[in-house]
C-alpha cells in the first residue's frame, strides 16, 4: 500500500472514532476554558484568576450541592442550594441538570479595575424529575478579583401561583478546623453559636478569609449560625411567584488571604440589586 493510502486509512479510522463519540450520549463533552463536566450531574468551574474552583452537583437523591476550593484548600464543604415551598419541601423534587450555558464577560472600559471585574458566568438550568414543568436556573458568576456570586431564578411552574417559603441555602465549613465568625461591615463583631446574623457575615478558615454578603438594598434574609461549622440562610418573608423568570437577590462570596484584602476589594458593578 502506498504512503498516501496509509494516511487515508488512518484519517478514516480517526474520523470513525470521532463520529462514534459524538453519537454515544454522555461520553463526549465539548472542551470549555473554565468549566467541565465530572459525569452527567457534576460540574467543576474555575474563576478567571484560577484561584477559586466551584464544584456543583445535582442528584435526585442528594439534592443540589456546591463546594468551594481556594488555592487548593477546601473553604466550603458540599452545602445545599435550592428553594422551599410553603410546606417546607424542596421546590424541585428530585432535581436534575437540564442544560448548562457558559459565557465569558469582559468589562468594556480599560484599566486594572475593569480587568478585575471580568467574570465567567454559568447558567445552570435544573428541573424536577418528579414534576418536569417545575424549572429553575442558578446563575453563577466567578470574578477575577476572587468574588463568587450566585442567585436563583424560578423559570416556570404549574398554572397556579407558586409559594416559595424560603431557601435551602447553607454554607458548611471544613470540620476539625478552628473557624472564627464575625459580623458587621468590616467583620468587627464576633458571632456566638446559635444566633441570627445580618449580612454581611465573615469567617476565617484554613488561612483564608471569606465574606458572605447579600446585594439587596433591603435584605430579605439573614443567616443563622448552627453549631461551629454551618450557616443557614433564613428568609424573612415568603414569596408568591406569579411571573417568570422570577429572580432572587445575588449572594456574594468574597475570598482573600486577609480581611483587609476583602475590605479593599471593589464590588463589581454587574452585581445589581435584584437585577432582572
Amino acid at each position: 500500500m502506498t504512503r498516501s493510502g496509509n494516511l487515508f486509512k488512518k484519517a478514516t479510522y480517526i474520523l470513525a472514532i470521532f463520529v462514534f463519540l459524538l453519537l454515544l450520549p454522555g461520553c463526549y463533552q465539548p472542551k470549555k476554558d473554565f468549566y467541565r463536566f465530572n459525569g452527567e450531574s457534576a460540574l467543576e468551574v474555575h474563576a478567571p484568576s484560577g484561584q477559586i474552583k466551584l464544584f456543583f452537583e445535582a442528584f435526585p437523591q442528594k439534592g443540589i450541592l456546591f463546594s468551594i476550593n481556594y488555592k487548593g484548600r477546601n473553604i466550603l464543604e458540599p452545602s445545599r442550594l435550592g428553594l422551599t415551598n410553603i410546606q417546607n419541601k424542596p421546590f424541585l423534587a428530585q432535581p436534575e441538570i437540564e442544560k448548562v450555558i457558559g459565557r465569558l464577560f469582559r468589562e468594556q472600559q480599560a484599566g486594572e479595575a475593569a480587568d478585575a471585574h471580568s467574570y465567567n458566568e454559568m447558567a445552570i438550568y435544573l428541573r424536577s424529575k418528579e414534576v418536569p414543568d417545575r424549572r429553575m436556573k442558578i446563575l453563577v458568576r466567578l470574578y477575577r478579583n476572587n468574588i463568587m456570586a450566585f442567585r436563583y431564578e424560578v423559570l416556570s411552574g404549574l398554572s397556579e401561583n407558586i409559594d416559595i417559603n424560603g431557601e435551602l441555602t447553607e454554607f458548611i465549613l471544613p470540620k476539625g478546623r478552628k473557624n472564627n465568625f464575625f459580623s458587621g461591615m468590616k467583620g468587627e463583631n464576633p458571632v456566638q453559636p446559635d444566633t441570627h446574623i445580618d449580612f454581611p457575615v465573615w469567617f476565617s478558615s484554613r488561612n483564608a478569609w471569606v465574606r458572605i454578603a447579600d446585594t439587596e438594598e433591603t435584605p430579605t434574609a439573614s443567616l443563622r449560625k448552627t453549631g461551629d461549622f454551618t450557616l443557614d440562610i433564613i428568609s424573612e418573608t415568603g414569596t408568591v411567584i406569579n411571573f417568570f423568570p422570577f429572580p432572587f437577590p445575588w449572594r456574594e462570596i468574597t475570598i482573600a488571604d486577609s480581611k483587609q484584602a476583602i475590605i479593599n476589594t471593589e464590588n463589581p458593578p454587574s452585581l445589581k440589586y435584584r437585577a432582572r
